[in-house]
């Protein structure tokens, strides 16, 4: 899922006032893709070399499965089998379902 922003930034300039709705974000999407179900942890990226503003990244690390905990679990989409699209699109539809909901 991608969330579009109304201005770029770098972490280092972001304004006061979009700091202090990154905190209270960053937990809300965490526990909205938590509550999907079946995903142990969910890690928090920030990549951008690059470019010129701030990317944050989720990634839901599939619960039971020890061998994707730690830093492999960045990876891990490119070794489990592949989720059907059907099952992808509706699970990126709920997430942003919910995410709207809040």
């Amino acid at each position: 899922m991608i969330l579009y922003s109304i201005a770029h930034h770098d972490l280092g300039d972001l304004p006061m006032e979009l700091l202090t709705e990154l905190g209270p974000l960053i937990q809300r999407i965490e526990r909205t893709i938590t509550g999907l179900g079946e995903i142990g942890r969910v890690h928090v990226g920030r990549w951008g070399d690059g470019s010129a503003h701030f990317h944050m990244w989720f990634f839901g690390r599939p619960a039971r499965l020890p061998q994707t905990v730690g830093s492999f679990a960045m990876i891990w989409d490119d070794i489990l089998p592949p989720v059907s699209e059907p099952t992808w699109r509706a699970t990126l539809t709920e997430l942003g379902q919910r995410l709207a909901a809040h």
